[in-house]
């Protein structure tokens, strides 16, 4: 995987402008985001560090990203220092990150999809918590297992191809369109009682939430331009908390 993002690198960026990730995925990380203020914050798979550098945009006091890929670490310090925000990035696998301090949240965006199974986000979720200050928690956006093949989502900004079954889920191929190019990585669909029995073996407990589409989404799109997209989720996000 690591391999993978360092060839994708920068052009990964525009992916954040497709429609579903803007008008969905970012409008419901801005909801989820709104108590980010002050709080120290972990970014696990940050990527290019969007959301790391949103993070520090709505207030957050520290905010430490870590991720598989060195070439998208070294594109978020680039990214960083330009914008004048000191936000420290490391080079980490999350099913052996490290003890890096003790976070009031972590932001876990596209990381859990990953996982090939129900061990691999158990360890994920206890590697994650041993970062946690004791009323921590964890926000993350995944692949949504109520997912229906069958439907053209490339007008949302992203295909998917089922690949095979696999325990607890489906192994997918996706392809996101943005403006520079396609992009194609493999992806699972692992069901939500998987991450639920994962987390609880991690001492968390999982609320499930809607990608919810922006009134700029509705208003910048035909009439019923969405709809599959809200009757057929392919995505979904999350808030982790101690039991």
């Amino acid at each position: 995987m690591s391999a993978l993002y360092d060839q994708i690198g920068a052009s990964y960026e525009p992916v954040k402008l497709v429609p579903i990730v803007r008008y969905g995925e970012r409008h419901t990380l801005g909801r989820l985001l709104a108590d980010v203020r002050v709080r120290n914050v972990l970014d696990v798979a940050c990527g290019t560090g969007f959301y790391a550098r949103e993070c520090m945009r709505l207030g957050a006091r520290q905010v430490v990203g870590v991720d598989v890929s060195t070439e998208m670490i070294s594109l978020a310090r680039g990214m960083a220092e330009r914008d004048q925000y000191g936000i420290e990035y490391q080079a980490h696998d999350a099913l052996r990150l490290p003890l890096l301090g003790k976070f009031d949240m972590s932001i876990a965006i596209w990381l859990f999809n990953y996982a090939s199974n129900e061990y691999d986000v158990r360890t994920m979720f206890e590697r994650i918590t041993e970062n946690l200050t004791d009323d921590g928690f964890i926000i993350g956006v995944t692949m949504d297992s109520s997912y229906r093949d069958g439907l053209d989502f490339r007008k949302y900004g992203v295909s998917l191809k089922l690949l095979e079954p696999v325990e607890g889920g489906r192994k997918w191929s996706c392809t996101l369109h943005p403006s520079g190019g396609d992009i194609t990585f493999e992806t699972f669909m692992l069901d939500k009682k998987c991450y639920e029995r994962a987390a609880a073996a991690a001492g968390l407990s999982i609320e499930w939430i809607p990608i919810e589409i922006s009134q700029d989404g509705i208003d910048a799109f035909a009439t019923g331009f969405w709809q599959d997209a809200i009757d057929n989720p392919c995505m979904i996000a999350f808030r982790a908390t101690r039991n």
